[in-house]
This record gives structure tokens, sequence and C-alpha cells, in this order.
């Protein structure tokens, strides 16, 4: 089934979105002091990788399985704890060669620019958010830097990378391209309800609470979303059930 299929691919992708409001996400919308970029699926974690590292993984594609063994992949931040990193352009160094600088482009020391100095936090699967291994970046909010890091994840779903996992001894993987595209709306609550973090009610309690505007708006979605209404009605459920 071509639906099925379709389906299926999309859960194996990973997504990432600007979350919060500023960074020009919208038109007529400003900067702001911090804007959060969040991204969910199952490359999170080595897309955060290729943005915390000051040289191309990429070339990893074009080294020896000695040179490979000796690559320095940066280390994620611990789960749960804020740490402060700075962020790496990806494009910044195709953007910077020249035909006469080839021989130099293919050197591993070619180093990157930065994006940003961010607070990076991570939320491995399935105790996060989605249910899904979660990468939050709080950037600065401006529209540059907020441009420029959706710009370079994008990228590196063309760009093969080495990928590998934190404190293992074995050899990076071979590079391979990462699966990431921007989240479609509400995708982010749609794979928490898939993997059974939200139910339907959560996430129409969810909806409300993001576009309150009054106090009893708000005390209404918070009695909803946390769980209030769904043990009513799982407990009118089973009264029911027993009455027939």
């Amino acid at each position: 089934n071509v639906d099925e299929e379709t389906i299926y691919q999309e859960e194996e992708d990973t997504i990432f979105a600007l979350s919060s409001g500023g960074g020009g996400a919208s038109i007529g919308s400003g900067a702001t002091a911090v804007a959060v970029i969040r991204i969910s699926g199952p490359c999170a974690f080595d897309a955060l990788r290729e943005l915390l590292s000051p040289y191309s993984l990429e070339n990893g594609a074009k080294k020896g399985e000695e040179e490979i063994k000796h690559m320095k992949i940066p280390k994620l931040p611990k789960p749960r704890m804020a740490s402060l990193r700075t962020l790496y352009d990806p494009l910044s160094v195709a953007k910077g060669r020249s035909d006469n600088n080839k021989c130099a482009a293919n050197s591993m020391q070619e180093r990157r620019d930065p994006l940003d100095s961010a607070l990076v936090l991570t939320f491995p699967g399935p105790n996060s958010f989605t249910g899904e291994d979660i990468v939050e970046l709080h950037c600065h909010g401006s529209r540059a830097v907020v441009h420029g890091v959706l710009s370079a994840l994008s990228s590196l779903s063309s760009t093969p990378i080495t990928t590998t996992q934190d404190g293992s001894n074995h050899p990076p993987s071979p590079p391979r391209k990462l699966s990431l595209r921007p989240a479609d709306p509400g995708e982010f609550t749609q794979r928490a309800y898939a993997h059974g973090k939200l139910g339907l009610v959560e996430v129409e309690a969810l909806a409300d609470l993001i576009v309150a505007d009054t106090s009893l708006q708000r005390k209404q979605a918070l009695q909803q979303f946390d769980g209030r209404l769904s043990r009513l009605y799982g407990g009118w459920r089973e009264e029911l059930i027993k009455g027939l």
C-alpha cells in the first residue's frame, strides 16, 4: 500500500523546526533574545554532532579506515543537562572553496565558520516529548542566526557524514546521508501521539494552551493537559462497560 509506505517513511525521517517565536519565522515576526530549534528522530544526535564539529565529518568519506578511527567526533551533552556549545556552519566550507584552493578544501583541517553560541540539550527516546531522540538548540533569536541554523540542518540531508556512538570503542560508521527535513505543522505533537506520549484529549489541550489568551483559558487547558479529563472519561468508560 503506497499510503502505508509513505507514512512509514515519514516516521523514519528526522524532523526539525523553529519551536518558538521570533527569528522571522513568519511575516511580521521580529527578532527575540532566544529562539528554540527542535530536532526529533533517529538522526537527531548525528545532526547535532555535525553542527558541533568545527571540521567537516564529510571528509571521512575520503579517508582511509585508520584515519577515520582517529577522527575527533564531538561528544554530546549529558541527557537533560544544558551545555553551552558553539554551533558551526557545514555550508561555510563549501562556500569558501575556490578553483585555486581545491587541495585545501579536501583537508580535514579546514575550519568551519561559527553559527552561534547556544545552549544545547539532548533528550534520548523514549523518554522525550515525541518518544524519539530530541535535540533542543537554544540560540540567539535574530533572523540571521535562526536562518543560518535551519539552513545548516537542511544541508545535512544532502551531505554524507561519518557517525558514531558516544562512549563506543568501535570506529565510526561509513559516511551516510541523514534523512532530515523540516517538520510539517503540528508534526512534533503528531509523533508524540503516535508514540503514546499524548492522548487525544492532551493533544487538544496542548493546542488550546498554546493559543490561550486569558487566565481562564490557560487554567482549563492545563486541567485537560495534566490528564484529569482523560481519567474522568476513563472512569465513565469503565462504568458503562460494567453496565453492559
